[in-house]
């Protein structure tokens, strides 16, 4: 599921190379407040030339590792990807989409895989994984 306009929009994975990725809004928003227990803050990127938000320390590393790879674009939250698993029904949405410099693609990733910084609470990045099949499909 994507976000344009303010409409969310429902994307199968074998049309994702499709997706105007650069239109689209984050999936969701983060906000700050005192007493949060995670260290949210902006991180500039010379790749971008501006800043972008973070959540927590390991995706302030990941943002600064993007840069080294001198990625186009970085778009924060950009989807929510729905699947279902052993267990049933479950969605994640990674931190960040990186779009590399020769446009072909990009790649979606999450500062803590495995941990407490999925999108909700029955959604574990353990429970999918971004099979070849579909990365083909996508050109990611």
């Amino acid at each position: 599921m994507w976000r344009f306009a303010g409409d969310e929009v429902v994307w199968p994975v074998r049309d994702l190379a499709e997706v105007p990725v650069f239109s689209s809004e984050p999936i969701r928003r983060f906000t700050w407040r005192a007493r949060q227990r995670h260290r949210p803050g902006m991180q500039f990127m010379v790749s971008t030339r501006r800043h972008h938000g973070f959540e927590s320390l390991e995706e302030q590393r990941l943002l600064l590792a993007l840069d080294f790879l001198r990625v186009a674009e970085v778009l924060p939250q950009p989807f929510r990807l729905g699947f279902e698993h052993a267990a049933g029904r479950a969605e994640h949405t990674p931190d960040f989409l990186a779009v590399m410099p020769d446009g072909a693609g990009g790649c979606s990733m999450s500062g803590r895989a495995g941990s407490s910084s999925t999108r909700t609470r029955s959604s574990s990045p353990r429970r999918w994984r971004w099979r070849p099949p579909a990365a083909g499909a996508t050109r990611w």
